[in-house]
């Protein structure tokens, strides 16, 4: 049964949690504005909800004036909205994710509800809002984040299904799966559908036959199915390129170019971070005493299923653990809700300690760890704040660990929330100091300024193998692109079943220079490398990743090479995303 802990809680624990859960949702939607887009993860879904303005087809996604199909189009449909409601800009891009963020917070804090009790609602949605995975990945836009609002969705809507037996809340789980599908691919289904029905055969067999598996299967397929037939009909090949080669592939290639396979120590470190404080507690968490339905040996499936599909795919990153957070924040937050002695809790409370004295130490080399991050980062007025929030952080965990040890689980809890507060600050800091190498925005609006339309702009970066660098510039500069590939077509895997007409061979780009054109041509230090031109002047521009050549006839070139501004929002980017 759902446990009766009500009356532990104090008004000031309450205020308390209630108090450091508004900041963290004030530093969340903080966080989202102002600093540019990052390249590929952030900015191909802009590009995709700003080119649905402009060309009117909400069926098939483009970047760069084709068709974009790796990925399906929640993600570009919400963006979308929120730039027809607020305009092109940043805040606009990531609005949708930081509400998604913000979804999945009362999710978790209904899952936190329905094992302890209404009270502490407010306690998982606060843990969950000041874990450094939901402050950082809230602030950027991506697939992931909306997609786990769905299968978080989904899965506290079958808890509450399997707690009160009644249908309509399996059939709204349902639903979410499929709208989770629309979101972030298969993924989105087998998570959720896949952890209760190894829930239901494996340990409450009687409640199978309370689940309306056909009625649920229908709405599922009613709400999922028809926009992947429709793009199939206008784009054949679709089905294939995007189940086949872009996700089962992903899976079983091996990591092999493009997709990423990150070493699996890396991968659940990576996780352990994005948990923060609260992995120290996961030991406890499973402590937690049984509620009505058995809902912790569901959200513990959940977890299973998330992490061993990490483990055992070939192509795996970081960000696909991320499910496995919202159902492991829950746990904690149930176990930190309950009465217990003192004694149980020192163990956590020594932990706790440990890592506030870790982050105490960590202040002293701040300096050595930014440098590690990126060498530009180690500058002395950076250096001195990052330096406050690290102090911040570890006084925080200190206290933490005082109440922990005292038996005041709450109290703790509520610093272990309040840790990210510092911790958003600083996140802040490094994205924006780090803007140059991550976004592409200064160059392009400098481009958008100084290079006349006529011009092509052609880009050469052998890294991006999937040529989604391509958004960023469209996005900013307000045109369309070219992209240099340096691999034969057959070894492409690129954005639609098949290849966009601006990618053209190094060969092609050669006789354009060949030809006199003028163009202008963004590069990286190894696609200049592989370009191998001959007699190439000193660039006009540059920023932390790109080089920038206008190449013209000398009685072409008019305009006076220019400064690039690394930092800072100027009026002449606006007016460049208002005018593409």
């Amino acid at each position: 049964m759902r446990s009766n802990v009500g009356s532990w809680v104090s008004p000031v624990t309450r205020a308390g949690l209630w108090g450091v859960g508004l900041l963290l949702i004030l530093s969340l939607f903080m966080g989202i504005q102002d600093l540019p887009l990052r390249d590929f993860r952030e900015v191909r879904f802009a590009e995709l909800g700003w080119e649905m303005i402009e060309t009117g087809d909400w069926i098939v996604p483009h970047i760069n004036g084709s068709p974009y199909l790796n990925k399906p189009p929640m993600v570009g449909w919400l963006v979308a909205f929120s730039m027809k409601v607020l305009g092109k800009n940043e805040l606009a891009a990531r609005l949708p994710n930081a509400l998604a963020t913000l979804g999945t917070a009362l999710f978790v804090g209904w899952l936190v509800y329905m094992m302890v009790g209404p009270p502490w609602a407010i306690l998982g949605a606060t843990l969950y809002l000041g874990s450094p995975g939901a402050q950082y990945y809230g602030r950027m836009l991506s697939s992931d984040v909306v997609g786990i609002f769905f299968m978080s969705g989904a899965l506290a809507s079958f808890c509450k299904g399997l707690m009160d037996g009644r249908r309509a809340y399996h059939l709204l789980g349902f639903a979410l799966c499929a709208m989770a599908v629309l979101s972030r691919g298969l993924a989105g289904a087998l998570y959720p559908l896949g952890a209760l029905l190894v829930f239901l055969v494996v340990l409450e067999r009687r409640k199978f036959q309370e689940v309306p598996w056909l009625m649920g299967l229908m709405i599922f397929l009613g709400i999922s199915l028809p926009w992947f037939l429709v793009v199939e009909y206008k784009q054949p090949g679709f089905l294939s390129h995007h189940f086949l080669e872009q996700q089962l592939q992903r899976v079983a290639s091996g990591g092999g170019s493009p997709f990423v396979a990150l070493p699996h120590w890396e991968i659940f470190l990576g996780f352990l971070g994005f948990l923060g404080p609260l992995a120290l507690l996961l030991p406890w968490a499973g402590s937690t005493m049984r509620s009505k339905g058995n809902i912790r040996g569901f959200l513990w499936i959940y977890v299973l299923l998330v992490l061993g599909s990490v483990a055992l795919s070939a192509g795996r990153n970081q960000p696909y653990t991320l499910p496995a957070l919202a159902p492991l924040v829950a746990l904690v937050g149930a176990w930190l809700a309950q009465p217990g002695r003192v004694a149980n809790t020192w163990g956590a409370s020594l932990l706790l300690a440990g890592l506030g004295v870790a982050c105490g130490a960590g202040v002293f080399v701040t300096g050595e760890i930014l440098e590690r991050i990126w060498k530009d980062l180690a500058r002395p007025e950076l250096l001195s704040r990052v330096q406050i929030c690290m102090a911040m952080v570890a006084l925080s965990m200190g206290i933490s660990a005082y109440f922990m040890a005292k038996g005041k689980r709450w109290a703790s809890a509520t610093l272990v929330g309040a840790v990210m507060l510092p911790g958003g600050w600083m996140l802040s800091l490094v994205q924006g100091a780090m803007a140059s190498v991550e976004s592409r925005r200064d160059l392009a609006v400098w481009v958008c300024e100084n290079v006349p339309e006529q011009w092509p702009l052609v880009l050469a970066d052998p890294m991006d193998r999937q040529f989604e660098g391509t958004a960023g510039w469209s996005f900013y500069s307000g045109r369309r692109v070219l992209m240099v590939r340096f691999q034969e077509k057959t070894q492409i895997r690129a954005q639609a079943p098949r290849l966009p007409r601006w990618m053209i061979s190094r060969e092609e780009f050669l006789e354009m220079m060949s030809a006199g054109k003028p163009l202008a041509l963004a590069a990286t230090p190894k696609g200049i490398e592989l370009l191998n031109i001959s007699g190439l002047p000193p660039p006009v521009a540059a920023d932390g990743k790109f080089q920038l050549w206008k190449l013209a006839p000398k009685e072409q070139e008019k305009e006076p090479s220019a400064t690039l501004r690394h930092t800072g929002r100027t009026s002449s980017s606006i007016t460049c995303l208002q005018e593409g």
